[in-house]
């Protein structure tokens, strides 16, 4: 697990704040703070087409319950910890960069674009629900989504074969 010589760990890691950073506008409540919980939540909001996608497997520590998540709010957990570390001047190792702490998984600023792309579509789909407006657009999404072997992506980023 090395990086190319143009990045540093730190180059990394800044990466990995930005894109939590987008995550979070797509889950911004009106009048609250954006956080881990409003993140987890509008991911969960998400209908996935693969069962093992749908399946909640995996423990989420935050608040007082831990629900037990999918593997993209699983992932998203992942990130949202490497940003802290990061940004908190936490001790970081090049592990920290992978999801599971696994070097043999895409690292996470490319996984973080496939989570972006899965927080896109929850927030797309729950303006059409609210509005009950813009449905072609929301449906267009979703039919990317379907054509671009998203959930394959995902799989792979969590060590599961499509």
């Amino acid at each position: 697990a090395s990086l190319p010589r143009s990045d540093s760990i730190h180059e990394r890691g800044s990466r990995v704040a930005l894109w939590v950073s987008a995550i979070e506008i797509l889950a911004h409540p009106p009048n609250a703070n954006a956080n881990l919980g409003t993140v987890l939540n509008l991911l969960d909001e998400l209908t996935w087409n693969d069962a093992r996608l749908r399946a909640r497997r995996y423990v989420v520590r935050y608040g007082n319950n831990p629900p037990r998540r999918r593997l993209v709010g699983k992932l998203y957990r992942e990130l949202y910890q490497a940003r802290n570390d990061f940004l908190h001047g936490n001790d970081v190792s090049i592990t920290r960069l992978f999801p599971f702490e696994d070097v043999a998984l895409p690292a996470l600023p490319r996984t973080a674009a496939f989570i972006y792309k899965a927080a896109l579509l929850a927030f797309v789909a729950g303006v059409r629900d609210r509005r009950r407006r813009r449905a072609h657009a929301a449906q267009e999404l979703q039919d990317l989504w379907e054509a671009g072997g998203f959930e394959e992506c995902l799989l792979k980023a969590g060590g599961i074969e499509p």
